[in-house]
């Protein structure tokens, strides 16, 4: 019945950036919390296209449609003596049934066994992502873990955050261990500014808001987390209201596949 099942499902269906991203340069420095200069527009850099791939095989359209159409009759006819065999169920409407269920479940057996050996010489192009044994995806994961720390310790070396907060706001509390934590982990230097003039005992050196917040948390969300380019005038958000660090490490992947595709056309 797998087999059936298989054929029965083929039936019906039909039918990174040119140069490097602003982390990648030499260390700029970070001159912490300055006024606030003009932005500066972007560069704008062009995405990476794929080339020399294979094109696709093109088949006659004619031959196609023959094919597909013999599939469609195929499951047309077991659906019909399916059918006569609950209206009429004689020995031989059941039997015609079984007929063609035996035929559908040895053109399924036939496919299958020719998608194993063709899969034998497809392995060579199999991306390392496609491998399913637990293993193997064990050890990419942690390849992965590794190479986004080592890109988020590189981004720290010419950015910095900015942690957004109110002294009367407990989340903000909750959410400054988790902030400084990251920091020091990664090597980011951290600008904690105060909506209302506060401070946070994991951040004494908390500076008052000079206009900033307005610019770059319109809506007042506390706490919140940017990560910020002196440089350029880039302001990317991280974090809005309290996260984890497993959160906060997700979003920096996303903000490093951005980055590198120059996906952040504005501070």
């Amino acid at each position: 019945m797998r087999r059936f099942s298989i054929l029965m499902g083929i039936i019906l269906m039909s039918s990174v950036l040119e140069g490097k991203p602003f982390y990648g340069h030499h260390e700029e420095g970070w001159f912490w919390y300055q006024h606030q200069e003009e932005k500066k527009e972007l560069r704008s850099g062009r995405k990476k296209t794929f080339q020399n791939q294979p094109p696709a095989p093109s088949t006659p359209s004619s031959k196609v449609h023959i094919a597909r159409d013999e599939v469609k009759q195929i499951q047309e006819d077991f659906e019909e003596a399916t059918a006569r065999a609950i209206l009429i169920p004689t020995l031989s409407n059941v039997q015609n049934v079984m007929t063609l269920q035996r035929q559908i479940i040895d053109r399924a057996s036939s496919f299958q066994e020719k998608w194993m050996q063709a899969s034998l010489f497809e392995g060579q192009y199999m991306r390392p992502e496609d491998n399913g044994t637990p293993l193997h995806r064990k050890i990419m994961q942690e390849q992965k873990e590794k190479e986004l720390q080592h890109k988020i310790r590189r981004l720290a070396k010419e950015t910095g955050l900015f942690f957004l907060f109110k002294q009367s706001c407990p989340h903000c509390h909750a959410f400054a261990p988790v902030v400084k934590e990251f920091a020091q982990q990664y090597g980011f230097e951290v600008k904690a500014i105060s909506g209302d003039g506060g401070k946070l005992k994991e951040f004494p050196e908390a500076v008052p808001d000079n206009g900033i917040i307005q610019k770059v948390n319109v809506k007042g969300v506390y706490p919140a987390l940017f990560l910020a380019h002196p440089p350029t005038g880039n302001v990317i958000p991280v974090a809005w209201g309290m996260t984890t660090l497993t959160q906060l490490m997700d979003n920096f992947t996303t903000i490093i596949k951005a980055l590198e595709r120059q996906d952040f056309n504005a501070s």
